[in-house]
Order: C-alpha cells, then structure tokens, then sequence
C-alpha cells in the first residue's frame, strides 16, 4: 500500500507540471490526469481517515464550499452545469490535502520533487531556445496558444522581451510554479550544498518568466526569511545571504537572456532586418521585470487594460455586493475578458463573504506559517502566502488548475504529521 501511495503521489505531481490536458471534446473541459486519479485518491483518504487530524483549514474549505452553493441559488443559476465545476474544484483540493497530509514518503524531496523538478527545467529549456520542436507542442497540445505566437514579441509584433511558458502556457503562472520549486528547495543548511543549485536553477528560470508581481513575491519571501532569522530564530550568520547572492546572479543570468535582440522565424519573415534593429533600440535593452523600477508600470499595455476590466467588474459588484454573480463563467467567456485579480474575481463572483473567504484561506496559512517558523514546513506555509497573496494582485492563481493542485499538493505536505510538529492539532 506504500508503494501504491508513492506511486500516485508521485504521478499527480507529474502530471500536473508535464502531461497535457485531455480534451474529450468541443465545448466540454479539459480533463487533467490527476482527475482519473480522484477515485483511487478518495477511496486511499477513506480507508486511512483515523489517521487525519482535522484542521480548521479543512472547516474553512467546506463552509466555503455550501457558500458558493448558495451564491449558485440567489442568482438562480441551478441549471448551469459550469457552476458545479467550482464545488468540484474544492472537492479535488481537499481530497489531494488529504492525501498528502497522510501519505508517507520518505526523502520526498528525492523521491518526488527532484526528478519532476529536472524534468521541468529540460522541458522549459527546450521550449525557450525552441529545441526539438518543443513550441509545436506546446502551442497545439499544452494550450500554449497566443503565448507562443508573440514569444519574444510583444502584441503589436515589435521585438520584445522573451516570457517563458513552458507546459503550463502562462509566464505569469509558469513562474508561481518555479517560484513554489524555489519555496521546497529554499537553502536551510549552513554550508554548500546541493541544494543551493536547485535553488539557484528554479530562481533563474523563475526570472527567465519575466513575472512583475513574482518578483516582488520573491522580493518579500527574501526579506521574511531574513526578519525571521534574525529576529525569531536569532540564527542569523553569513549563510543567511546565500538566497541574496544566489537570486542577484540568476537575475544577472536571466538578463543576458532575456534583454538580447531576439530574431524569431516568424517575424524576419515579415520585416527587414534594419527595421527589426531600429525597433529594438526603443527598447533600451530591458527586461519586463524593469518596468517595476523604471516609474512606469502603470503606464504598461497590460496594466491599462486591467485596470479598465476592474473598473467594469467593480460597477457591476455594487449591484450584488453581497453574494456576488455566482461562478458565472461564461459571463468571461462570452465577453472574452479576465479578472487578472483574484480579489476582484472573488469579490464579483461570491460578494464580499466570498472574498472574505478568500482571504481568510491565505491568512490561515500565513498565521500557521508564523506560528510553527521554526520548521521547514512552517517556512515552506508562509512562502506559498506569500507568493499566492502577491500574485493575486495582478493573476489570478487558484484560476490555474496546475497552481490549484500544486498548492494543495505542498499543503498536504506541511500539514503531515511525520513531517510537521507532532502536537500541532489546530
């Protein structure tokens, strides 16, 4: 039966970072291959239930869950099979909790989250320096689609900043999960070690993703974990720094990549070479992320536009601020719009309970990370706050299924109980 859990743990990890959606047909969901899974999931997290300490997190999942059920009722929206996806979403995130929460792997971080993680990092590579043909299948199997068409242009096909996509299809989510690997890997010993090239591997491909609010997560894990050595664990020494140095060279690194000309088939196709050179020079050879020190952020395209998506989501919450518009997902659909603010998604979809709610799921796991610092899975808690709260501002995360199951994934972890403080019930 060990093996057996191994095997799955190790599968769902897998498949959520590597294996490509399956599509069963036109107007229907994708399936992820975790969802075939579930079953066997559930049947393992019923046999083992005696083993489970409850938590109030679990308590929060589910009284979350008969909201959204009631937010389904008020805005008379019983027939939308869509809707119910939601309540399935929850379902599958407390059963992979669960799971990972009584699951018992030794050396998870050998057995698991390394291979996976080289994995991750070969099939990235490939796709930024277009090896093997690995854009094709990211574009037409991995949902990679618009990303790909303007990879290393922006959207008016002027050259730009290269945002890597890898399997997930997203730059801005490609980088959570680089910035989650950064989390599992962060150096806790006080010499070199392995796992100081882990570290260094998953911050330079986070930055090779040219993600704004990832940076400033990123920026706020660094600054936590310093207050908490210093203050909290008074352990503060000269390894304490080795995060800094080691994130200033991969962002050296990242820039040499990310900030060169770049000539892609498809658009000296279409231009001359001189033109593409004088085009590149209004440039001034920066990255994304500089945008964030240059005092023009809010100037940004992309910034713009979220902005006036806010703006209309914001007029139509006045009119149900309370239990929101439900789910309602093909109200996005049909408009061809995104929140690009999980706060603003919530507070539309579910009123201001519903983003109550939200909140309260990230404080939690703050509050759980602060209380137990003293332990890995307490620091690895705090992070993934961290980066989710951050994130959320400008994406919308748990929108992500990758993000969705990856974090219920590290949850389960820093809750199991052969992992975790042995007298934390709460």
């Amino acid at each position: 039966m060990k093996m057996l859990n191994k095997i799955i743990a190790f599968l769902i990890v897998l498949s959520i970072l590597l294996f490509p959606d399956v599509r069963i047909g036109e107007g229907l969901p994708s399936i992820q291959f975790v969802d075939f899974l579930l079953p066997i999931i559930g049947f393992i997290v019923f046999k083992n239930w005696h083993k489970i300490v409850w938590r109030k997190f679990f308590t929060i999942i589910l009284v979350f869950g008969a909201y959204i059920i009631l937010s389904i009722i008020v805005n008379s929206r019983i027939t939308s099979v869509k809707d119910y996806f939601e309540i399935f979403k929850l379902i599958k995130f407390l059963l992979i909790v669960l799971f990972f929460s009584i699951v018992e792997i030794n050396n998870c971080k050998k057995n698991i989250f390394y291979p996976i993680f080289g994995l991750l990092v070969l099939f990235n590579l490939c796709h930024y320096f277009n090896l093997f043909g690995v854009n094709y299948l990211i574009e037409h199997y991995y949902n990679g689609g618009v990303h790909i068409e303007l990879f290393g242009l922006d959207s008016l096909g002027v050259v730009s900043t290269k945002r890597m996509i890898g399997a997930i299809g997203n730059p801005n989510t490609n980088a959570i999960i680089f910035l989650f690997f950064a989390s599992i890997f962060y150096p806790k010993k006080k010499k070199f070690s392995f796992e100081l090239i882990i570290f260094f591997s998953a911050i330079f491909l986070f930055f090779l993703c040219q993600s704004r609010t990832g940076f400033i997560a990123l920026f706020l894990m660094i600054i936590f974990d310093l207050i908490n050595k210093l203050y909290i664990l008074k352990t503060f020494n000269k390894w304490s720094m080795a995060p800094v140095v080691l994130v200033v060279i991969a962002y050296s690194f990242s820039y040499l990549f990310s900030s060169n000309i770049i000539e892609t088939e498809r658009y000296v196709s279409n231009r001359k070479f001189e033109q593409i050179f004088n085009e590149s020079k209004t440039l001034n050879n920066n990255t994304y992320i500089n945008s964030i020190f240059s005092g023009e952020i809010t100037e940004v395209g992309s910034v713009k536009g979220r902005v006036e998506i806010w703006k209309h989501l914001f007029s139509m919450v006045k009119k149900k601020p309370i239990f929101g518009h439900g789910p309602n997902k093909e109200y996005f659909y049909s408009n061809k719009i995104y929140a690009e603010n999980e706060y603003v998604l919530y507070l539309w979809r579910y009123g201001v309970i519903g983003l109550l709610f939200y909140i309260l799921f990230y404080v939690y796991l703050f509050y759980k990370g602060i209380t137990f610092s003293r332990s890995k899975q307490g620091v690895l808690l705090s992070f993934l706050a961290i980066i989710s709260i951050v994130t959320a501002l400008m994406n919308a995360p748990l929108s992500s299924r990758e993000i969705f199951v990856f974090l219920a994934v590290l949850i389960g972890l820093s809750f199991n109980s052969s992992n975790l403080i042995q007298d934390e019930k709460s």
